[in-house]
């Protein structure tokens, strides 16, 4: 799948992101939600406070870092039936 320059610098430009879980795999090279998301979140220049990895059926991955810190606190969201 290309993908866009605004897609590959959205963890530089952006203090949020979202984005399907193929286009974090493509920017990351992480296969799974949470990995991608904190590789998202842990880009060298990066200013994304938080960002969200949609999966489709299978639900949602937020993961937010902490200013102050850095450290990051990632939440799954289940799927709907």
């Amino acid at each position: 799948m290309p993908v866009s320059k605004p897609v590959q610098s959205i963890s530089n430009t952006r203090s949020s992101a979202t984005a399907f879980q193929e286009e974090a795999s493509v920017v990351t090279g992480q296969q799974k939600a949470e990995a991608a998301a904190r590789s998202l979140l842990s880009r060298t220049g990066a200013s994304t406070s938080w960002c969200v990895v949609k999966q489709g059926a299978h639900g949602a991955t937020l993961a937010s870092k902490d200013a102050a810190t850095g450290a990051i606190t990632v939440h799954q969201s289940p799927g709907f039936k």
